[in-house]
């Protein structure tokens, strides 16, 4: 997944900040989604398993979530994220609820998932208020 977004936001070139985010958070819900059986198990059962077994995938797990920090501050440091924001609980709040669909999302079609994305962006940056 780590290699799939970071790949995706790469591929994009000189975008905005709300466009790279917009892209890792596609990436994400694909490879969860659609790709990877694997990262949708890892994903449900991590947190049950014992110590020895954690261990090795918190180094990727760690440098994932600096990935996505880092999305986060550079996108406050250009003003596209409010300047109060804390990236840390922001990350967390974004990918735990991208984690979650994998219990409540039924995956018809690729279109389908493209825009789950551009509705979560949406919430993300523009909230719930009335345009």
């Amino acid at each position: 997944m780590f290699e799939t977004v970071k790949n995706s936001v790469e591929r994009a070139g000189k975008v905005s900040h709300r466009r790279k985010i917009g892209l890792a958070i596609e990436a994400h819900l694909v490879a969860l989604l659609e790709t990877s059986d694997f990262t949708s198990a890892n994903i449900r059962i991590y947190g049950q398993l014992p110590e020895q077994l954690k261990k090795p995938h918190r180094p990727l797990r760690r440098a994932y979530a600096e990935y996505w920090d880092q999305l986060f501050i550079d996108a406050r440091r250009a003003g596209e994220i409010r300047a109060d924001m804390e990236v840390v609980p922001l990350r967390m709040f974004v990918i735990g609820a991208l984690n979650w669909t994998i219990e409540w999302f039924r995956l018809e079609n690729r279109d389908a998932v493209l825009e789950l994305a551009r509705r979560t962006e949406t919430l993300i940056f523009e909230g719930v208020n009335k345009p």
